[in-house]
């Protein structure tokens, strides 16, 4: 009998004004977001419980769980109790075992955190990364994670970064867990600088050395803004923007102009025009050279699941880095190897030639609880990733995004479709296993209830952000700031 040994979730973006599962108001129970989380909880709870043979899966926490760049902590761990306390039901024991965390870009800071917490001041050293197939009992936790979780019912989580690796005992099969930041080439951006000084050449290519130049890059820029009070208000009105579908230029010139200001406020400077002109041009050369290309990214790109270049950023990343720590730790390149990721908000399932892996390795992507433009009809949506005791992988598709482009200017939610990377389930018990499952009605309709639950989140969000850009328009229009 096939038996659930983790269940992965990513991306939830919880205290994102975005977020689908960020509540407005806490106590609101007809709050889109709480209902679609009670929903999620409720169909994942049936689905476990029938899969699960009364063990205890491990919960898979693959990153961005919490928004700290477009959320206040407050607001984020405030989201995270709820949904997690919706997760964990009123019998929490029967529910999940061991939780595992891989940090994200927005919530890399817990992981900053965690570093400095973890190891004694007689250290030498204080890695960057862990090993990825360490047994739980030899890793640590977040302290603030912990403290959520706790607060939520559910049990403490142990963190891996960047990798966490699920294997057989003889090493042939191996599942890897990564957020997927590093498959995209802004947020290694430092690498390519001291790459373009020179200054890289004969270093390993090693995800310590990937880790250690870039860590400082990712907490400033996607995973403190939301704790930055005005600043970090700006900027996320000025992120908004940039989902509305306008151009780069705009977001720019927006975010230099929040910045300059934040700064002209806060420095001991003059306050004269020539100081204020200074920081201006200062502020959109930094902006100019560090966001050029924020426009570029995978998760702006909604009509293609993957572009060319994170198809070669992530061959690059498995290739590279991830196959050194797969040689270090598992001593040989496995036969079968999954790798599972989130970061794009696109899920999908498929097989992509990676140099160095035997054959395609499988590739698993859970999409994102979370809104990222306006526009309905992209290729956006949100996947559950199942993973059984003989490492069989399959994805359960939840819902998409709304498609208002059909004549009945609605579409009807669609209910959940079970995906593996070779499309079919043929040969894979776990998926064949949730086939099964989504049989009974009772489970079924309790997924149809999930997608409806999602569609009804995506068109209030999509309100709440058009309504917040209007407000914003209105002001600038009657202040004449940018902001």
């Amino acid at each position: 009998m096939v038996q659930i040994a983790h269940v992965c979730l990513s991306d939830l973006h919880l205290g994102s004004s975005t977020g689908l599962l960020t509540p407005q108001e806490e106590d609101d129970l007809a709050d889109p977001a709480r209902v679609l989380s009670k929903a999620v909880a409720a169909a994942l709870t049936a689905t476990v419980v029938t899969l699960s043979a009364g063990s205890k899966p491990g919960l898979i926490l693959l990153g961005d769980v919490l928004d700290l760049s477009l959320g206040t902590m407050p607001k984020a761990s405030a989201a995270a109790v709820q949904v997690l306390a919706d997760l964990a039901g009123p019998a929490p024991s029967t529910r999940f075992g061991q939780v595992y965390f891989v940090p994200g870009n927005h919530d890399h800071e817990l992981w900053t955190a965690q570093r400095y917490q973890t190891y004694a001041p007689s250290a030498l050293s204080f890695p960057h990364t862990t090993r990825a197939f360490d047994a739980p009992d030899r890793m640590a936790g977040s302290t603030l994670l912990n403290g959520i979780l706790t607060a939520a019912g559910l049990p403490a989580s142990v963190t891996y970064y960047p990798n966490l690796g699920l294997r057989t005992s003889d090493g042939d099969r191996v599942v890897l867990f990564h957020h997927g930041h590093y498959v995209e080439g802004m947020y290694s951006a430092m690498s390519s600088v001291l790459a373009a000084a020179g200054a890289s050449a004969g270093l390993p290519n090693t995800l310590e050395r990937l880790e250690q130049v870039n860590a400082s890059w990712i907490d400033f820029i996607w995973s403190t803004i939301g704790d930055n009070g005005l600043l970090g208000s700006d900027a996320t009105l000025v992120y908004d923007y940039l989902m509305t579908g306008s151009e780069s230029p705009l977001f720019q010139q927006r975010l230099a102009n929040a910045l300059a200001s934040a700064l002209f406020s806060g420095l001991p400077l003059p306050k004269t025009i020539a100081a204020r002109d200074l920081l201006g041009l200062m502020s959109a050369g930094l902006v100019d050279g560090a966001f050029g290309s924020l426009g570029q990214l995978e998760r702006f790109s909604y009509m293609s699941v993957l572009q060319g270049s994170t198809i070669a950023g992530l061959s690059k990343y498995l290739s590279g880095p991830t196959m050194a720590q797969i040689l270090s730790e598992n001593g040989a390149v496995p036969k079968d190897f999954t790798f599972i990721f989130g970061h794009t908000h696109k899920p999908f399932a498929d097989r992509l030639p990676v140099p160095g892996y035997v054959g395609a390795p499988a590739i698993y992507n859970t999409g994102g609880w979370i809104l990222d433009t306006p526009m309905f009809g992209t290729c956006e949506g949100a996947s559950i990733v199942f993973i059984d005791t003989d490492l069989n992988v399959a994805s359960l598709r939840l819902f998409t995004v709304p498609n208002d482009d059909l004549p009945s200017g609605k579409t009807t939610p669609t209910g959940p479709i079970v995906q593996t990377a070779d499309g079919c389930t043929i040969g894979n018990a776990m998926s064949q296993a949730l086939e099964a499952v989504l049989t009974k009605p009772g489970i079924a309709g309790l997924w149809d209830a999930v997608a409806k639950a999602a569609d009804a989140a995506y068109r209030a969000t999509q309100d709440r952000l058009m309504a917040r850009l209007r407000a914003a328009d209105l002001k600038a229009s009657q202040t004449g700031t940018a902001i």
